[in-house]
């Protein structure tokens, strides 16, 4: 379970660079470095969108939020979502916009023959797709 931790520290092995940390500028462990250099590039997008990683992420992270309110509906999981992930509530054009894709990606799982539990829980896993991409969840101010 301390693999789904956040966290600031991580072991690391000089000869093993984790992919995900290598796109977002890791450092390189054989030498000092005084200042960390930073780069926004095209891979770190991708790599955020299409990571088999970051998507186990927003499906854990959507069984977390279900679990936690299941008997709740949309627009209440979008709440805890943000809760959860950003501390605070979403603004109302937040929660509209996306409450709105949580819908869509039902329908759309449905009509591929998903049970609705999986369709509901698979929505709610690209609605925290979402959040995770948020600047404001990747960046700290």
């Amino acid at each position: 379970d301390d693999r789904n931790r956040r966290s600031i520290y991580l072991v690391a092995r000089r000869r093993y660079n984790l992919s995900l940390l290598g796109v977002f500028d890791h450092p390189v462990l054989s030498t000092n470095a005084k200042e960390r250099g930073t780069s926004a590039v095209v891979l770190q997008s991708l790599m955020m969108l299409n990571d088999k990683e970051v998507l186990t992420q927003a499906r854990q992270f959507a069984e977390r939020v279900a679990g936690a309110e299941a008997n709740a509906g949309p627009e209440k999981w979008v709440d805890s979502a943000y809760l959860y992930a950003l501390s605070r509530r979403p603004d109302r054009n937040e929660s509209e916009a996306l409450t709105s894709l949580l819908h869509r990606e039902k329908e759309r799982s449905l009509k591929e023959g998903r049970s609705g539990r999986e369709a509901t829980l698979e929505a709610l896993a690209s609605v925290c797709h979402v959040i995770l991409n948020a600047n404001e969840f990747l960046y700290v101010n």
